[in-house]
This record gives C-alpha cells, sequence and structure tokens, in this order.
C-alpha cells in the first residue's frame, strides 16, 4: 500500500480493512509527534469503546500501564521492553486460562484476602 499524502487519511478505516500503513505512522512520527499521539489516541479510545464491556476496563488498565511506560524518560529502547514484556505476561496469562480455566479461577481465589480492621 502506498504511503498516503493526504491530510484525509483515515486509520480507524484502516484498522478495520486490516489495511495500517507501517511508513505512514513512522513518517508521522518523526515530522509530527503531536499528531501521531492524537491520532493514537483517536484509536485506541475508538478501540476501547467498542470493545465488549467485560474486557474494556481490563484493556483501559493495560493501555495505562503502556502508556506510562512510554511517558518514562529513559531510553526508547528500554520503553519498548518494557511494554513487549507486558505483552509477553498478558499473553503468559491468556494461555493459563485456555488451557486450564478452572484452575485458573482457583488460583485467583486463593490469592484474594480480608481486609482487617486496625484499632
Amino acid at each position: 500500500m502506498p504511503k498516503p499524502e493526504n491530510k484525509g487519511y483515515d486509520p480507524l478505516n484502516l484498522i478495520h480493512k486490516n489495511e495500517l500503513n507501517f511508513e505512514y505512522w513512522v513518517d508521522l512520527y518523526r515530522d509530527t509527534p503531536e499528531e501521531f499521539e492524537k491520532q493514537r489516541s483517536l484509536i485506541m479510545d475508538t478501540v476501547l469503546e467498542q470493545m465488549p464491556e467485560r474486557y474494556r476496563k481490563r484493556s483501559e488498565g493495560l493501555l495505562f500501564k503502556i502508556d506510562a511506560a512510554r511517558r518514562n524518560p529513559e531510553t526508547p529502547m528500554k520503553n519498548c521492553i518494557e511494554i513487549s514484556k507486558m505483552m509477553w505476561e498478558s499473553m503468559s496469562e491468556l494461555n493459563k486460562i485456555a488451557a486450564a480455566p478452572i484452575s485458573y479461577i482457583n488460583d485467583k481465589k486463593q490469592k484474594s484476602a480480608s481486609v482487617i480492621e486496625f484499632k
């Protein structure tokens, strides 16, 4: 797919078609990082809004963690590694759920605790 040159480029439409243009995003970030962030936020917000309610809160939490890692003033490579680590942890958890859902639920129940009032 050629790099879109016009301002009418609609990344939301392309998400639905599965035709995101990587070079467009690289150029956008390099040339106008503020516009990149605006479009990235628009896409993420739209995806979250379209997500079933039962997945939305967890996804919003994950996005919050990713955004916090991206704001880290250290090197971009370290930020990328941290975000990749989060992705693999999430995939590992999904794999555990898929492989043994009852065990996963029981393990989660065992990790809960009672709150004790201090006097």
